[in-house]
């Protein structure tokens, strides 16, 4: 196994089976104290390694969403956008990126209003200098 990686089901039966771990369960019923400690351990464990791959996860996106932005800034700095132009594209890539179901008409509409606003903004400041 990896670093990070949990084992699978059938790896943990074999790892409890071979620690003779599953032979002491089941002498208990399963609603003898015992019985009920084994589970609530067993479901406090796979909550806890739920969670711990749910955040290793989503902390993995929002690294992928980062390096994406900076090359977009970078794209963005070098076609001639200004600091608050680029403000504004940033805002409307990230409403456009993650996407939110309950506001998702109005988020459309923010987003081509902030990239109209400025393309607006781009092109007059490059026509001004013609």
């Amino acid at each position: 196994m990896g670093k990070g990686t949990t084992a699978s089901r059938r790896q943990k039966r074999k790892d409890f089976s071979g620690a003779g771990f599953l032979k002491i369960k089941n002498q208990f019923g399963h609603y003898s104290p015992q019985g009920k400690a084994w589970y609530d351990k067993m479901r406090e464990d796979g909550n806890a390694a739920f969670e711990a791959n749910k955040n290793r996860v989503n902390d993995d996106i929002e690294n992928q969403l980062q390096v994406k932005l900076n090359g977009l800034k970078e794209t963005w700095k070098n076609t001639g956008y200004n600091t608050e132009e680029i403000l504004k594209l940033e805002e409307a890539w990230s409403i456009q990126t993650i996407k939110d179901k309950d506001t998702l008409k109005e988020d459309k509409k923010k987003v081509k209003s902030l990239r109209k606003e400025v393309q607006e903004s781009f092109s007059s400041r490059k026509n001004a200098g013609n």
